[in-house]
């Protein structure tokens, strides 16, 4: 293949073109970090900072409770006959929980219903006596006092064989199981009212100036956090524990955490406002500390910010 002159000319012109074109940038590429940031300045990532407001968080490890828990026990020895509700049930005060069979000779159930209904009727008849004018104001007064005895008398027996809660709350634990032959006196169940959960933490004699009544705090217990503050702090260290006891309390009322989980407990003492930096972002040179602060698109080195 042959090529003319001014082929052959321009060929060359291109091969030359590309060759000192693949030198420069080897030039470029052969030139060290320092000489780059030299020439073309050293990049950066810049952060803007704000007045805010910092606080030290110290860590406590508790069981939460239930601002008000109370449990019932069995005031009779027999067989459970029933359980109306499960654990995590939410219950009204005086709302049927457990029974047991009306048939204990001990409590007389049957010889007490009969009482309270011949009183009942009695003092009905009475009644209607009286606004006739057949019975004076005191013989009714008298009847009504016994039927109010007989009423009274009734209640206590069936509080004893049908157990009731004794407060608003969430069943946090039955103790017994249905046929179960219980003992008197043994523990039958618990209501928690977990609107409010408390816990109660140990404070050391080198954190106690620290903490205060009313500081905030939290609670955390796996993803869940719910927030509070100290409610009560002892006066008096424990000398057992070497501890001062405190009571915190935090709001519950979405129930995202339960009673009886031990949870990590943060109270938060506030230190102030001010311009706060990460300490990855300070440089310490001797016994100086630095920051670089941006002026105009340069960075410039300052002591103590």
């Amino acid at each position: 293949m042959k090529l003319k002159g001014s082929n052959v000319l321009m060929f060359f012109s291109i091969s030359l073109f590309l060759i000192l074109t693949a030198c420069s940038q080897e030039d470029k590429s052969a030139k060290s970090m320092e000489e780059i940031y030299h020439e073309e300045g050293i990049p950066v990532k810049v952060k803007t900072v704000e007045m805010s407001r910092m606080s030290k968080k110290y860590l406590y490890n508790a069981v939460l409770e239930g601002i008000e828990e109370t449990s019932k026990c069995s005031m009779i020895g027999d067989r459970v006959e029933k359980i109306y509700a499960e654990v995590g049930d939410f219950v009204k005060k005086d709302q049927p929980i457990i029974k047991f069979p009306n048939g204990n000779p001990s409590i007389k159930y049957n010889q007490a219903k009969v009482a309270f209904e011949n009183a009942q009727s009695t003092y009905k008849r009475y009644e209607e006596l009286y606004k006739e004018g057949g019975v004076s104001k005191q013989e009714l007064d008298n009847i009504k006092t016994q039927y109010e005895i007989a009423k009274a008398d009734l209640e206590a027996v069936e509080q004893v064989i049908e157990v009731r809660a004794p407060i608003d709350g969430y069943i946090t634990n039955i103790a017994v199981k249905e046929t179960q032959n219980v003992d008197k006196d043994q523990l039958l169940f618990t209501i928690s009212n977990t609107n409010i959960l408390k816990a109660k933490i140990k404070i050391s004699e080198q954190e106690i100036e620290y903490i205060k009544t009313g500081q905030k705090a939290y609670a955390k217990w796996k993803e869940y956090i719910i927030g509070g503050k100290v409610k009560r702090i002892s006066m008096l260290m424990n000398p057992i524990t070497k501890s001062f006891d405190a009571t915190v309390e935090f709001n519950n009322a979405l129930h995202k955490l339960k009673a009886g989980v031990t949870a990590n407990i943060y109270v938060e003492e506030e230190i102030g406002d001010g311009i706060f930096v990460h300490r990855e972002n300070i440089l310490r040179e001797g016994n100086d500390y630095y920051v670089y602060l941006t002026n105009n698109g340069k960075a410039q080195k300052r002591k103590n910010c």
